[in-house]
């Protein structure tokens, strides 16, 4: 099949890589950013290599059954959480499927069974370790969140994020208005010139503690 970059396909999905991205089994493959299995896409090809493509969608034929309203607002600009747009039921059959596909390539035949992953009770609000990044925006005001997408360079301010804990929210609020408040530099990894570097928190989920660090120039 010989593709273009800049034209737009129609193109059915049909599986899942393991950072989000929807693939159609072209040959070439296409990795298709924001599409789900099951969706038939308009795609427009961003990138063509030769064993592989790129591609975003310009519309939606059909929608995917597994597709849900992600709650994080700062979904598919944040580096983390790239299924949060699948329902979780449907995100543990496509873990298994990606674990059975990685045996295959290597064992063939010999592939045993995969069981389907053991879900976890609580999917928000679970991990005990998160690092924020300070940084300036446009206007250059300070701000604190996480990385975008691919990006060490770039970081935007975060309003909330469902990962660690409302506790953790809060830190960071207070913390974020701390170094506005007392005129605290950010840290550049271009220009490296700055102090506040990183937040740090730490939580002990049976304990009840809270360890809050940070890491300066």
């Amino acid at each position: 099949m010989s593709m273009k970059r800049g034209e737009i396909i129609q193109v059915t999905v049909e599986d899942l890589a393991p950072d989000g991205r929807g693939v159609a089994g072209q040959r070439p493959p296409i990795y298709i950013k924001g599409a789900l299995p099951g969706e038939v896409v308009n795609a427009r090809l961003t990138r063509v290599r030769g064993g592989w493509a790129e591609a975003l969608p310009e519309s939606f034929i059909t929608r995917s059954k597994m597709r849900v309203r992600p709650r994080c607002l700062h979904f598919g600009v944040c580096g983390g959480c790239e299924w949060q747009n699948i329902a979780y039921e449907h995100q543990l059959d496509l873990k298994r499927r990606l674990v059975e596909n990685h045996l295959r390539a290597r064992m063939g035949s010999e592939t045993p069974p995969i069981d389907r992953p053991l879900g976890s009770e609580q999917i928000f609000f679970y991990r005990n370790k998160m690092e924020y990044s300070f940084e300036r925006d446009e206007e250059g005001n300070l701000i604190l969140g996480l990385h975008h997408e691919g990006r060490y360079d770039r970081v935007f301010d975060l309003a909330q994020c469902y990962l660690q804990s409302e506790g953790s929210n809060a830190i960071v609020k207070d913390v974020r208005e701390f170094a506005r408040s007392h005129f605290l530099t950010p840290y550049s990894v271009i220009s490296h010139e700055g102090l506040l570097r990183l937040l740090v928190i730490r939580e002990g989920k049976n304990t009840g503690e809270t360890m809050v660090n940070l890491v300066t120039s």
